[in-house]
């Protein structure tokens, strides 16, 4: 019997296992039953690109739902401090994640665009950025001073053993065990490769297949379209798993809905890839 406290982590956790098995279905088909008879570069870089997400949201997945967050006091006073979690798991996700977004750019670049110059630069950046939030010190990539966790996380933390409870902004009237603030990424790196960069790819892949539609006609326009709206809802999805937008939505909704609108994007690209075959 589940713990009702952990009935809606446990429906987000088995909705992100099907969203990996999804994930590697898709690999397994494009690598396997696409990419071998065709030689399409993009239908590869698909195929990597699915297969690397998968491994990054297994690292998500510890993270998010496994990891034990530790106390840190940031004052002698013990009733007032931070909680950490291991940043490792969180780096190799993101660095999976982005992994995945260059593969995915560079196929996209090679077949769908003619510039020399936009078919170097696109792709490299997310290569760049996986390998920053790898291997950058921490202090770039996490931040230690309340006054940056308190805008970038509007979030408390009240401690009350054995419990955890999530207040926004809240002040509880009863003094807890340990009060502190939610400790997560929100460093000069993090922001700018979780948020600037994040959102301006989030519009390039889609924007680049309504591109491709609005050029094309027939069979090639359906499945350009296809794909662009898989795609915005499959960051839309990544949108909402943002710190800064999870912590404005209720419990439910932060938990579960990334991974279903992951589910919905899945089928749609999927649909896409196979546009011609099903008409």
């Amino acid at each position: 019997m589940i713990p009702s406290g952990y009935v809606l982590d446990s429906i987000g956790l088995g909705v992100w296992f099907a969203t990996i098995s999804f994930y590697l279905l898709l690999f397994i088909y494009l690598y396997f039953f696409k990419w071998r008879q065709t030689k399409n570069i993009f239908l590869l870089s698909l195929g990597v690109f699915f297969v690397c997400l998968a491994i990054g949201r297994v690292f998500f997945m510890i993270h998010d739902f496994f990891l034990v967050p530790n106390v840190f006091l940031i004052s002698i006073n013990p009733l007032f401090g931070y909680f950490l979690i291991n940043p490792w798991y969180w780096r190799l996700g993101s660095f999976w994640q982005w992994i995945a977004l260059g593969w995915l750019t560079l196929g996209m670049t090679m077949t769908l665009l003619e510039n020399r110059i936009l078919q170097r630069i696109i792709p490299i950046i997310p290569f760049i950025a996986a390998f920053v939030i790898l291997l950058v010190p921490e202090d770039l990539l996490f931040s230690f001073e309340i006054e940056q966790l308190n805008y970038f996380v509007p979030q408390f933390i009240f401690l009350q053993d054995p419990l955890i409870t999530y207040l926004n902004f809240g002040i509880s009237s009863q003094i807890p065990i340990i009060t502190g603030f939610l400790y997560q990424p929100s460093g000069m790196v993090y922001v700018v490769t979780n948020y600037i960069l994040v959102a301006l790819y989030a519009l390039i892949i889609p924007l680049i297949f309504f591109y491709v539609a609005w050029q094309g006609i027939g069979t090639i326009r359906k499945r350009a379209l296809l794909l662009g709206f898989g795609f915005t809802i499959y960051y839309v999805g990544r949108v909402l798993q943002a710190t800064l937008i999870r912590t404005y939505l209720s419990t439910p909704l932060s938990i579960i809905l990334a991974p279903a609108l992951a589910m919905v994007a899945l089928i749609l690209i999927y649909y896409g890839i196979r546009f011609e075959e099903l008409e």
